[in-house]
């Protein structure tokens, strides 16, 4: 039995790894159609679609019916070693029993006493890949639980309130390739930051360090003047909402979003959150209101109004640092001003930091930088 699990478990081994591989490729690919649903339509790309979608549910069938045949052989050789065996005990005991070398009744009892011992040790054997996939699968699931970021910040001191930041000559990159050097910026409460530049030249990337996802290669970063390395970064970021450029919508309905990390908050709060953000300018427009239910990414919102549920979802908690990541890319001109212009209204005097590629759109601004060479330059037209 041992011989026959360790001829086939290789080969049942690698059946299961291929499936996984193609059925993860199956899965990427149905999002992906899902997301770009609109983008196949206008490109008139269905039956390219359709057919890549065909091709990788071929392989994927393959690949499981090829799981199918190796455990199949592996049982049927499993279970003819145990039969073959004893079929060659009955007849060996058989023998013994007509030369008169044991009795009748000790050849019957050792061979059901063998049959007691065979059976659980076949058993146990066609088991183990079983649990051996269970195991390979935790492991894969440990493994990413336990994924920390590179050099996290374990600091212990947690701020009374998110004061000043400042941002100290910091430079960064993703592996070798510089994206912004000797960054210096100062963000104080009740004041709007502006940092404009084009995609890709670090704006998202800046806002991770602020929020303390990354660390930068040099410089420091300071909140009234104590660094990240001594604060307690999780404490600071329950006190930031940020709003991302592309609005992340879970399953549920628009109250559930908006709630999202906070589902402690009030009915009052979530109605005073989606006011600031002027979501209750299009929620007349459902009859359930906020308990709206929402499709796949929200797909029965505008681009807009999913920005919107995300900005009334960073505001939920009266955060004392505000960030917004592109605004202007799904709001127009007049709501993004009196989304601004509501902001001054929450009790925290929070301060904002806005990042856009449009810096002419927003008037209402303190302070404006702009990112020129991987270096962010201040920009005093503002105070004109």
């Amino acid at each position: 039995l041992y011989g026959t699990y360790r001829y086939y478990h290789p080969r049942v081994q690698a059946a299961e790894d291929l499936h996984d591989v193609r059925f993860g490729a199956l899965g990427d690919s149905v999002t992906l159609s899902l997301r770009a649903m609109e983008l196949t339509r206008a490109r008139g790309a269905e039956d390219l679609d359709l057919a890549r979608s065909n091709e990788l549910i071929t392989r994927t069938r393959e690949a499981d019916e090829l799981i199918r045949r190796s455990r199949g052989q592996y049982r049927t050789a499993e279970r003819t070693v145990v039969s073959i065996f004893g079929v060659l005990v009955f007849v060996t005991l058989g023998v013994a029993s007509a030369r008169g070398d044991i009795s009748v009744g000790s050849m019957l009892a050792f061979f059901v006493g063998l049959g007691l011992l065979v059976i659980p040790a076949a058993m146990t054997l066609a088991a183990v890949p079983i649990i051996r996939e269970g195991t390979s699968a935790m492991a894969e699931i440990t493994d990413f639980l336990e994924l920390q970021a590179s050099r996290p910040y374990q600091g212990t001191i947690v701020p009374e309130s998110v004061g000043a930041i400042s941002v100290n000559n910091v430079s960064f990159a993703y592996g070798d390739e510089p994206l912004l050097s000797d960054v210096t910026l100062e963000m104080k409460p009740g004041t709007v930051t502006m940092i404009s530049g084009p995609n890709g030249s670090g704006k998202s990337s800046i806002i991770s360090l602020i929020t303390g996802l990354y660390r930068p290669l040099s410089g420091t970063l300071e909140m009234d003047g104590v660094p990240y390395d001594d604060i307690d970064i999780k404490a600071v970021r329950r006190r930031i909402g940020i709003a991302a450029q592309e609005p992340i919508i879970v399953a549920g309905t628009i109250a559930d979003n908006i709630r999202f990390g906070a589902p402690e908050a009030s009915d009052v709060d979530l109605w005073q959150a989606a006011h600031l953000a002027t979501v209750d300018d299009f929620i007349v427009d459902f009859p359930l209101g906020y308990d709206h239910p929402l499709g796949f990414e929200g797909r029965t919102l505008s681009a807009g109004q999913r920005q919107r549920i995300a900005i009334a979802r960073a505001l939920l908690r009266s955060p004392e640092l505000i960030i917004l990541d592109e605004p202007t890319s799904h709001l127009d001109t007049g709501t993004l001003h009196r989304v601004i212009s509501n902001l001054s209204r929450l009790p925290t005097n929070p301060a904002v930091l806005i990042t856009t590629h449009h810096p002419r759109v927003i008037d209402s601004i303190d302070y404006l930088y702009r990112i020129e060479g991987r270096r962010l330059i201040p920009d005093d037209s503002v105070a004109e």
